[in-house]
């Protein structure tokens, strides 16, 4: 009889130190999270606005590309040419790069 009751008291005190480490090393998790909370949150804030920035230099960028596309655009219809209904202007821009512009009938 006592070797059934030490056995289950052995695996009893076995049960409860499993639980208190357990218990303990959450507490740390928790508690080293909460500590470092400022950094990780500093950390990602900078990559966050890191990505803000490249975004609005690429958004930027290509409003600017179109503001250009669009005065060249205006620049062609300056000149006095009769440009049919419909007709695709083929306008070189930079380097071997071409524009290509569908005129409506206005």
């Amino acid at each position: 009889m006592k070797k059934k009751r030490a056995g289950a008291d052995n695996k009893l005190t076995r049960v409860i130190a499993i639980a208190v480490v357990s218990v303990v090393m959450v507490i740390v998790i928790i508690a080293a999270f909460t500590i470092n909370f400022n950094k990780i949150y500093g950390l990602l804030l900078e990559k966050d606005m890191e990505q803000v920035r490249f975004t609005s230099c690429f958004v930027t960028k290509l409003i600017s590309t179109e503001i250009e596309n669009l005065q060249a655009a205006l620049d062609l219809k300056k000149l006095d040419y009769l440009i049919l209904p419909g007709t695709v202007l083929i306008i070189p821009e930079r380097g071997n790069v071409y524009m290509m512009l569908k005129c409506s009938s206005q």
